[in-house]
């Protein structure tokens, strides 16, 4: 298992879960980014503001002072087609 940047905090917190699925792994290679890296992690109102931004930039018409919840969010990210993901991502 290998990370790079962000990738290495997502490796980083993946080597300190204790999910079974992590059993298997025994060390990993982070490039450039652990666990304590800044931009590793990010405070809750931070990251809903991101992911808000992230919806609005696929075209969701959100506000986050509105009826708008995180559930809702997450119920209209979960309906948008990988594919769309893959191609706002590239922007």
């Amino acid at each position: 298992m290998a990370g790079e940047s962000v990738g290495a905090c997502s490796t980083c917190y993946h080597l300190l879960s204790n999910r079974p699925e992590m059993e298997a792994v025994r060390g990993a290679i982070l490039i450039s980014g652990t666990c304590l890296s800044p931009f590793g992690f990010s405070s809750n109102s931070s990251a809903r503001a991101d992911a808000f931004a992230v919806g609005r930039k696929l075209g969701l018409e959100l506000d986050e002072s509105s009826n708008h919840t995180s559930a809702t969010l997450l119920e209209l990210f979960q309906s948008i087609p990988v594919s769309s993901l893959f191609r706002t991502a590239g922007r």
